[in-house]
């Protein structure tokens, strides 16, 4: 007779102290693991270098923030010391994958990952597809629909301008986010 102390410790993990499932995000056409260090589009894995993909995966994991670009740095770059025009590179290079419209510049203050990105098993919460660059998605509380609301055309936007349009889901392209930040 086998008592609890002699069972394998894995033998005697119970669900409370089972190790959850590491994150995986699924956005656009693609599905990132960071814990596999996998990215990959249509099912199928994509050639993505390291800094890259460091980068990826700490922009999605804020995806609901502006990352300001020595963070960016600090986090693809751990203790070493870089020029931005390395991060710049490698945003470049993620765009080229992901589409231009997948990460948003934000003058002076970093970027943000502006694709609807799902925690693998949540549900879904918007079905319909994020909204073209230079449009702000707001949920209509009588249909449950997003329509496309465009972004007023006026320079001179504040930081908080900036944010609460990206809070609000506004898809900027770079051009159009440092226009909005003219005085």
């Amino acid at each position: 007779m086998l008592i609890a102390s002699q069972l394998p410790r894995a033998a005697a993990m119970t669900e409370v102290d089972a190790p959850s499932p590491a994150p995986c995000y699924r956005f656009d056409r693609f599905e990132l693991r960071p814990a596999e260090r996998t990215l990959r589009a249509d099912g199928q894995p994509v050639k993505l270098g390291g800094r890259a993909f460091d980068m990826l995966v700490a922009l999605v994991e804020r995806r609901d923030r502006v990352v300001g670009k020595h963070e960016l740095m600090d986090l693809a770059w751990p203790r070493l010391v870089v020029e931005e025009n390395n991060l710049q590179a490698q945003v470049g290079a993620l765009r080229k994958l992901l589409g231009p419209a997948a990460i948003a510049t934000v003058p002076s203050r970093g970027y943000r990952f502006t694709l609807a990105a799902q925690t693998a098993g949540a549900l879904p919460a918007d079905l319909a597809p994020p909204g073209a660059a230079g449009t702000v998605r707001r949920t209509s509380a009588r249909t449950g629909t997003q329509p496309a609301q465009p972004v007023a055309r006026r320079g001179g936007a504040s930081a908080a301008d900036l944010d609460r349009l990206l809070a609000e889901g506004a898809a900027l392209s770079e051009q159009e986010a440092h226009r909005l930040a003219r005085p």
